[in-house]
């Protein structure tokens, strides 16, 4: 018999080919190496060196050696992630971070499949994976773009997105898993900005130095803007005579690291007492518009995780670890696998319950005051944000208020995951504050404003300019309702030159009418409750008594304000 070769080698070139496909998809399910994803319900990516807010690192992992810096908007691979949908359900994708204690409630929410039983696949994406490698404007587009229903991110981080995103859900408040840490020698916010301050650039970090900056009337001189807290904590740690830097911004356990590795440091700010980080669900609005009910569902999802998360947390951690498995990209979502640990991790964070979160929904006015410090903040750092036709765009409350009907949902006022309380509102219902309590508080910082009166009086020349440069000045007691601002007005001894009958005693009555004028607008028109007020009756003394220069005159004419943080109350 004719043996025809020709057919026969491309018999076999055919099987050879189909055996190699079939082996390809093999692999493709079995293996996390080809794409970095999970092929089970919801995608994670498996997790790179670059650290994300709160990282750990594994033991004997280098602190920064192993940190790699990325480039702008990178995106290894631009959607691939998402792809893998072996549920059926439609995905409901959500770019996330790794090893954040207020990550919990969404990774909680995978583990029980939650938005599954709703009719989607939820898949969370490791944000600074090598598969997706977003900075944070590639992520502002990418929920923009609607190429992501959700992220898991900070207020201020919407608001120099601007218009496309919104806040869906808040997740809560920073309640000290961000803090500034400082050498001995600083005391105040005030010393902070004299020297050389090392932080994450253009991350929560350095938005919290700019909290701090602005409120004590002290720029930013000498920042060190590094790729993730690790090495910002490290050049802390080993700065010397030639960069000497005292003071640090970092998150946990960076925090602590930094801590126990400079004998004498202490923290001088945490987000545990000045609530200025807010984190939270950003939606896409191009996504909400085309699908409303998906988000209806997320929404409803994550408070039904939440609920089962706050009366049950062993279970809910034991729940996390099983999902996780020996999966890399899912572990990285996990804080820790012991149940203490886990019950104090999450007391870091000041969770915000449906309650809370229907409260802020329908008012909206504390969410709108965030999103204005925010573009402030930024604004007085240098940092571009973008305009907005209105900001209340950049909120999406209708979910929410959609899932509070459920009582279910609603769970009781006292339910909450953690000890800390999110804060709902503005300012404090504290009693008023006392002496001994000034007395035995900690100094913030200080610092005089230039306030002009009418000669003589204690009308403003320029209310508008006041009330704005009130309105800066009070900004931190929003966010701290454990601070206090001392009001004093300053006395200014004019020469006999200038005022040859003028009397210390005469400067001194009108220097104390200009301190209580200003107490009294504080109180009146930005509503300041009187315990985060303390007005000093006596002027501030004069530093350059009898002066004929009105340069000089006019510093002692400022009004000196003081910030102090309580011991609590």
């Amino acid at each position: 018999m004719r043996i025809r070769w020709g057919r026969v080698i491309l018999a076999l070139l055919i099987v050879l080919g189909l055996c190699g496909l079939g082996t390809w998809f093999a692999f493709q399910r079995a293996g996390l190496q080809v794409t970095g994803i999970d092929p089970g319900l919801g995608g994670v990516v498996a997790p790179t060196a670059t650290r994300a807010r709160g990282f750990v690192p594994a033991t004997g992992e280098g602190s920064a050696a192993a940190t790699a810096p990325r480039a702008a908007g990178t995106r290894a691979v631009t959607g691939a992630a998402g792809a893998r949908d072996d549920s059926g359900l439609p995905p409901f994708r959500v770019l996330t971070l790794q090893y954040t204690p207020y990550m919990a409630t969404l990774v909680h929410m995978e583990a029980g499949g939650y938005l599954e039983a709703l009719g989607h696949d939820l898949q969370l994406f490791d944000v600074y994976s090598d598969a997706i490698a977003l900075d944070e404007a590639g992520q502002c587009e990418a929920v923009r773009s609607g190429e992501y229903q959700a992220l898991a991110t900070t207020v201020d981080a919407t608001r120099k997105c601007g218009e496309g995103v919104a806040v869906g859900i808040p997740i809560g408040q920073s309640a000290g898993n961000d803090a500034i840490v400082v050498k001995a020698g600083v005391d105040t916010w005030n010393d902070i900005f004299e020297h050389a301050v090392a932080f994450t650039g253009y991350s929560v970090s350095e938005y919290m130095a700019c909290f701090a900056s602005h409120s004590a009337n002290q720029p930013i001189q000498l920042p060190i803007r590094m790729d993730d807290a690790a090495a910002a904590v490290d050049d802390w740690i080993n700065a010397g005579a030639e960069q000497n830097i005292l003071s640090v911004v970092a998150w946990e356990p960076e925090v602590s690291r930094a801590l126990a590795a400079v004998p004498g440091s202490q923290v001088i700010l945490s987000s545990k007492d000045v609530r200025i980080l807010w984190d939270i669900v950003e939606f896409s609005s191009t996504a909400v518009e085309r699908e409303p009910a998906a988000f209806e569902a997320f929404t409803r999802a994550y408070y039904a995780a939440l609920r089962d998360l706050t009366r049950d947390p062993d279970s809910a951690l034991a729940a996390m670890v099983a999902w996780a498995g020996d999966d890399p990209g899912r572990q990285a979502l996990l804080t820790t696998t012991d149940a203490a640990e886990f019950r104090q991790q999450l007391d870091s964070e000041a969770f915000a319950t449906l309650r809370d979160a229907a409260q802020l929904m329908d008012s909206r006015q504390t969410l709108l005051n965030r999103l204005d410090e925010a573009a402030f903040y930024w604004g007085y750092c240098g940092v571009d944000v973008p305009p907005v036709t209105a900001v209340e765009t950049l909120i999406a409350p209708q979910f929410v208020q959609a899932v509070k009907a459920d009582p279910e949902l609603l769970g009781q006022p006292n339910e909450r995951p953690s000890a800390e309380i999110f804060q709902v509102t503005d300012f404090t219902n504290a009693a008023a504050v006392t002496d001994a309590q000034i007395q035995q508080a900690q100094v913030l910082f200080q610092k005089g404003v230039q306030i002009e009166f009418m000669a003589n009086r204690t009308d403003f020349r320029d209310p508008a300019a006041a009330l704005a440069t009130l309105g800066e000045a009070v900004r931190f007691l929003r966010t701290c309702q454990d601070c206090v601002l001392q009001v004093q007005g300053g006395a200014a001894y004019p020469g006999p030159r200038i005022c040859p009958t003028c009397t210390a005693a005469e400067s001194d009555r009108l220097a104390a009418a200009r301190g209580r004028r200003v107490f009294d607008e504080l109180k009146s028109q930005f509503d300041v409750p009187e315990a985060q007020l303390y007005l000093v009756e006596q002027p501030h003394a004069p530093q350059y008594p009898g002066s004929n220069d009105e340069a000089q005159l006019r510093q002692d004419r400022q009004t000196f304000l003081t910030g102090y943080q309580l011991g609590g109350r």
